[in-house]
């Protein structure tokens, strides 16, 4: 996961993305915001990152970065997959955002047989 946005970054206030993509950056939210996790659990977090305007949840991470950049969104950041960035032409600040360097999504497709 990466995160980005327009410019270069130097002041981030809020970040764009899916609950489960911001779940999977606890560490990097803690650095970045100054707001620890604690002993709560990595979705808890995330809704307190929410109830103080830190993060704002989308149905997706590219919808994150889409909404970065339609809108022209200053200060912000999303995370999300490095190549939504480069289409939207939007800055990659940091490329390893994630806990888990090694942590892959699978997406598996289903379709009915006709016949």
């Amino acid at each position: 996961m990466g995160l980005g946005g327009i410019g270069d970054g130097g002041t981030i206030d809020v970040i764009y993305s899916k609950d489960r993509a911001l779940e999977q950056c606890t560490t990097y939210l803690e650095r970045l915001f100054g707001v620890a996790c604690g002993d709560l659990d990595v979705s808890s977090y995330v809704k307190l990152l929410e109830s103080q305007g830190k993060v704002v949840l989308m149905d997706s991470t590219t919808a994150g970065i889409e909404r970065i950049a339609l809108q022209r969104l200053e200060n912000a950041a999303a995370i999300g997959p490095q190549g939504a960035f480069e289409l939207y032409g939007l800055s990659v600040y940091n490329s390893n955002v994630h806990d888990d360097k090694d942590a892959t999504t699978r997406f598996v497709v289903v379709e009915k047989k006709l016949g």
